[in-house]
């Protein structure tokens, strides 16, 4: 059975060029996986005795939570996988900690390409991406596909809430709807109306997912919001993840956060009726 580890680099690159997730992309992977990540948890068993919080992203396609994964995982105390999906290997089976080594093994893979994924590079110059210091916070960043995935089964969120022994945060990123949609639309889709429907099917299950795990450990962060003020933004981001954002973090952090949001509402007609129903 392949080894994980021998992956090329080239490979990763061609994956998250493509926006394909670099692990696990298919249930035939997921299995194939399982070697590494016992391997992994083993070795790494003691590590993860010192993680106290998962974070967790919801929220909607193209709404900016690449640019905060990449942020977080660049802080010393936190790594923060990018396109995992937690869930699948879940109901694969996989225990908790053998997901937490897969966890560390894609934010490394990720930082070794450079963090690019599509168009973008979200590396963080200096930081600690794909590494970290003193192991206090873990996660991954699925939003747009845990919301998928949990419209279709909801007890998914039961179950992972059951076999993730630490402490759970949630980070809801929100968008200008209009823009959100304008966006899905153009990645995913080829018309407004099916974007649309995305759009507010995530909505409700996004809505379920708080009433389920508690207002007190959602924080809403508008994508607009991190743009206009990142420096305020990540300070409250990490108090609320229960990590500290130090002046050299935040400095690098900020500096490549983009100078203004995408306008992606502007680029589109509406139609006046599908307009006035979002």
């Amino acid at each position: 059975m392949i080894d994980w580890l021998d992956i090329s680099d080239s490979i990763i690159k061609e994956r998250a060029a493509q926006e394909i997730p670099i692990f696990g992309a298919t249930d035939d992977e997921v299995r194939a996986l399982l070697p590494l990540a016992k391997r992994e948890a083993e070795r790494l068993d003691g590590l993860f005795d010192e993680v106290k919080t998962y974070c967790m992203f919801i929220g909607y396609p193209r709404s900016g939570h690449s640019l905060i994964r990449s942020l977080l995982d660049a802080h010393e105390c936190a790594v923060i996988a990018h396109e995992l999906d937690a869930f699948k290997f879940l109901d694969a089976g996989f225990t908790d900690r053998q997901v937490f080594a897969l966890l560390l093994e894609n934010s490394r893979r990720f930082s070794e390409i450079g963090s690019v994924w599509g168009e973008y590079s979200y590396a963080v110059r200096d930081q600690w991406q794909g590494r970290f210091k003193k192991l206090a916070l873990i996660g991954d960043k699925k939003a747009g596909g845990s919301a998928k995935r949990l419209g279709l089964d909801f007890n998914c969120l039961y179950r992972f809430r059951r076999d993730i022994l630490l402490q759970h945060r949630y980070a809801h990123v929100l968008r200008n709807p209009f823009d959100n949609i304008a966006t899905i639309a153009k990645k995913h889709f080829t018309r407004l109306g099916p974007a649309t429907k995305l759009y507010f099917d995530h909505h409700r299950t996004n809505l379920s997912i708080i009433n389920v795990v508690g207002g007190r450990n959602v924080l809403h962060m508008r994508h607009e919001e991190l743009i206009a003020n990142p420096r305020t933004e990540l300070v409250r981001l990490c108090r609320f993840l229960g990590i500290e954002a130090t002046d050299a973090y935040l400095r690098a952090c900020s500096g490549v956060v983009f100078g203004k949001p995408s306008n992606s509402r502007h680029s589109v007609k509406w139609p006046e009726n599908l307009h006035k129903s979002s």
